[in-house]
């Protein structure tokens, strides 16, 4: 019987594996029965552009993607928001080109660095705030909350 862990954070991890459904599973035998999945992809197929090839992705995630993923491998998702909806248009008008643009080029305290962390955080709050009340606006990531299912919820 394994069970290592009661808690583990998988932040964009799933996206750049193959077979993403094997891999969960294959962490089962690592994990405690009703273990606390935090798990965090990029969204929106529509959004792959040259970037997501740059960083070796094989896919981007929408809510019902991920939920089937998360059911085959035997995990729940329990709470899921999507963040970032600033980038989208940054991610729609920068589709085409080939810099990675993931690259920033500016200290933790350039003022420019400052606003738009500060900007993408009040991003991030607002749809929090909305999933919490059960809006869900798309954003150019996702988190989801997930159980791993126990023996007696299969």
């Amino acid at each position: 019987m394994g069970g290592y862990f009661d808690f583990i954070l998988l932040m964009d991890v799933l996206e750049h594996i193959s077979d993403d459904v094997s891999f969960m599973k294959g962490l089962q035998k690592y994990l405690l029965n009703r273990t606390v999945v935090f798990v965090t992809v990029p969204a929106f197929q529509c959004l792959f552009s040259l970037h997501d090839v740059q960083l070796h992705h094989y896919r981007r995630y929408n809510y019902k993607m991920l939920y089937k993923t998360m059911q085959a491998s035997g995990y729940d998702i329990k709470n899921y928001a999507y963040f970032y909806l600033s980038l989208i248009f940054v991610r729609i008008f920068s589709k085409n080109r080939t810099q990675n643009l993931g690259m920033w080029k500016r200290d933790e305290n350039n003022p420019v660095t400052k606003l738009c962390r500060t900007c993408l955080d009040i991003d991030y709050f607002v749809l929090r705030v909305l999933s919490m009340i059960g809006i869900h606006i798309g954003g150019l990531s996702m988190f989801a909350v997930c159980i791993k299912k126990s023996r007696l919820d299969l």
